[in-house]
């Protein structure tokens, strides 16, 4: 909750995760991805957005929702939006369905207040789904 930013992080590969969980003093390590995606609006347009995969504990997901839970992103396809950028990624609500580098996602939740300094809205799916969409 109090992390500043981290969209331009650079890639901490996973086994440097294990290696921290080693370390006796650290409490806990979660994985995180970010990465910068296209998402094809249901109109057919595209919008650049910030998409962040959680891992299990959802830790770094959105901590206000405006419509359903963090944890919603453990469901199969699951995005959450930031109700800011609604109408900029041309979703309505809940239950939409939007594609993601080609592959579909389907509007889970609804995030408030999570700002962004680009102009690029926050995105967030599970760690799994991230890893789909992600086709470097």
């Amino acid at each position: 909750k109090q992390t500043p930013a981290f969209d331009y992080g650079t890639a901490i590969p996973e086994q440097r995760l294990h290696e921290v969980r080693s370390c006796p003093l650290v409490e806990w390590a979660e994985p995180m991805f970010m990465g910068w995606l296209f998402l094809q609006r249901p109109d057919g347009r595209r919008a650049n957005i910030e998409l962040v995969g959680l891992g299990d504990a959802c830790v770094g997901g959105p901590w206000r929702m405006a419509e359903g839970s963090v944890e919603s992103i453990h469901e199969p396809k699951a995005l959450i939006v930031e109700e800011l950028f609604q109408e900029q990624l041309g979703i309505d609500g809940v239950g939409d369905e939007i594609e993601i580098a080609g592959k579909r996602a389907v509007v889970r939740a609804i995030s408030r207040d999570v700002r962004t300094l680009t102009a690029a809205p926050f995105c967030f799916c599970s760690l799994a789904e991230a890893r789909r969409y992600d086709v470097r």
